[in-house]
C-alpha cells in the first residue's frame, strides 16, 4: 500500500463508490454517479457488490456496466495476506480503524474472521477495497449510501489516509450492527442528505453536529429524458411504480379502491414493482373484490415508468411510517411524474412536503388512514381542472429545481474543495 495520499484537498482521480449494481431500486442512485463521473472528467466508478444477474435491467444499469469495476472479491488465503499487508506496513492506520470497531456492536473480532469473504457487505471488506484502491491513482472518495457501503468505504479511507465524504438516502436509520453514524460522521468530510428533514434526523442522531458538514441535496432528475407531458385519457388511472414494502403504504389502496366503486367511480390501479407486500397486497385486492380494477405490472424498467406515467391520471403512493421505523426521503416515483405533469397524491410525511405543497403541486392526504384516502381520491378524480392545475404548478417545481446537472455540480463542488 501507498503512503499518504497527495490529494488531501480533493484532488486527484475521484473514486465514486456505489453499493450494488444492478439493482431496480437503484436507479436515482445510477443517475446521479454517473452524471457525477462523466462530468468530473477525472473520476472512476467503483461497485462494491454484484447484483444478480437475472434482476430486471433499465438503462441507468447498462450505463453504470459500461463505466463500472466491481471490486474483486479475495479468497481466505488473499484476505488474510491483504490484512496482514496493512497491519504490517501501516499499523497506526490499521491500528485507527480497529479502535474504531472496539466498542461496536460487531466488535473487532468480526474484522479479521471469514466472513467477509462470504458476504460482500461486512465491513471487513474494507481491508480488499483499500488493496484494490491502492493500484489507481490517489484521490477522494465518495460513496452512496451510509450504511455497509459507507462502513468498507471509511475503514478504507482509514487505511489509505485518504479523504473520503457520504450521499446517504434515509438508510442511516436503519438499525444494523456496525451502524457507527457518530464514526461515520466524524471522519468523513461531509455527510450528504436528500432532504431537509433527513439533515434535522442526523443532526438528532448525532449530537453536536452541525449543519455545514451535513449538506442537503435533493437528488435531481435529466431533464431531457422527462421533458415530455402525460397525456392521460381521463378515464381515472392511478399508478403506483415502487419496492412492494411495508412503508409505501401501499396496502390502504385496496379498500379505498373498494370504497370508490361502492360510490360509482370509476378508476384503474395499476402497479409497478415487487417486493415482500405483494401477496398481502394480492390478498387485499381479492377480498375486497376489486380484481377488475387492479393490474399487477411487476418489476418494470425506468422506460415503462415513463410510458405508464404518461397514461395516468394521478400517481398514488400513500407513503407512512412502517411499524419498524423505516420511511421514505422524497420517492424519486413523485419527481418522475411530476416533470410529467401527472399530480402526486401522497402524505406530508419526512421530507415529502419539501416539494409538495397540497392543492397547489400536489395532493396531501394524512398518513394511514383509508377512509381519508378514499375521500380524497373521490375529489380529485371527479375534479379535472384541479388535476391539471396541480400537474401544471408540479411540473414547474421540478423542472425549476431538480435539475440533475445542478445537483451534480453541487456534490462535486463539496466532494473537491479544499
Amino acid at each position: 500500500p501507498p503512503a499518504r495520499s497527495s490529494a488531501r484537498d480533493g484532488g486527484g482521480r475521484l473514486q465514486v463508490v456505489l453499493p450494488v449494481a444492478p439493482d431496480l431500486s437503484h436507479t436515482f442512485i445510477y443517475r446521479e454517479a454517473v452524471r457525477m463521473v462523466r462530468t468530473d472528467g477525472n473520476a472512476d466508478l467503483v461497485v462494491l457488490e454484484r447484483g444478480l444477474p437475472d434482476a430486471p435491467r433499465h438503462a441507468e444499469s447498462d450505463a453504470v456496466a459500461a463505466l463500472g469495476a466491481t471490486v474483486p472479491r479475495p479468497g481466505i488465503v488473499r484476505r488474510y495476506v491483504q490484512v496482514m499487508r496493512w497491519l504490517l506496513l501501516h499499523p497506526r492506520r490499521a491500528s485507527r480503524l480497529l479502535r474504531m470497531y472496539r466498542d461496536d456492536a460487531g466488535g473487532i473480532a468480526g474484522l479479521f474472521g471469514k466472513l467477509p469473504c462470504r458476504e460482500p457487505r461486512h465491513p471487513g471488506n474494507a481491508f480488499a477495497l483499500a488493496s484494490w484502491l491502492a493500484t489507481r491513482p490517489p484521490g477522494p472518495i465518495h460513496v452512496y449510501g451510509s450504511t455497509y457501503s459507507a462502513n468498507v468505504v471509511m475503514g478504507a479511507a482509514v487505511l489509505l489516509d485518504r479523504p473520503y465524504s457520504i450521499t446517504s438516502y434515509v438508510d442511516f436509520e436503519f438499525e444494523y450492527d456496525h451502524r457507527m453514524l457518530r464514526a461515520k460522521y466524524d471522519t468523513s468530510r461531509f455527510f450528504r442528505v436528500c432532504t431537509a428533514f433527513c439533515g434535522e434526523r442526523v443532526r438528532a442522531l448525532v449530537p453536536g453536529s452541525v449543519a455545514e458538514r451535513i449538506p442537503v441535496i435533493l437528488f435531481g432528475l435529466d431533464l431531457d429524458d422527462w421533458n415530455d407531458r402525460a397525456e392521460p385519457a381521463g378515464r381515472g388511472v392511478l399508478f403506483s411504480a415502487s419496492r412492494l414494502v411495508p412503508k409505501k403504504g401501499l396496502h390502504l389502496l385496496p379498500p379505498a379502491i373498494a370504497a370508490l366503486r361502492d360510490r360509482g367511480i370509476d378508476c384503474e390501479w395499476r402497479l409497478a414493482g415487487d417486493g415482500p407486500e405483494r401477496v398481502r397486497l394480492e390478498t387485499l385486492v381479492a377480498e375486497h373484490g376489486i380484481g377488475d380494477r387492479v393490474t399487477f405490472l411487476g418489476p418494470i424498467t425506468t422506460a415503462d415508468v415513463h410510458a405508464e406515467l404518461r397514461r395516468a391520471d394521478l400517481a398514488v403512493m400513500p407513503c407512512i411510517v412502517a411499524p419498524d421505523g423505516e420511511r421514505d426521503g422524497i420517492p424519486i416515483f413523485f419527481t418522475e411524474a411530476m416533470a410529467l405533469g401527472v399530480p402526486v397524491l401522497t402524505t406530508p410525511i419526512s421530507g415529502i412536503p419539501e416539494i409538495i405543497e397540497d392543492g397547489v403541486s400536489g395532493f396531501l392526504v394524512q398518513p394511514g388512514d383509508a377512509v381519508a384516502l378514499a375521500e380524497r381520491l373521490a375529489e380529485v378524480l371527479c375534479d379535472g381542472d384541479a388535476r391539471a392545475a396541480v400537474g401544471a404548478r408540479g411540473r414547474e417545481v421540478v423542472h425549476e429545481t431538480l435539475d440533475l446537472d445542478d445537483a451534480v455540480r453541487e456534490l462535486l463542488a463539496l466532494v473537491r474543495a479544499p
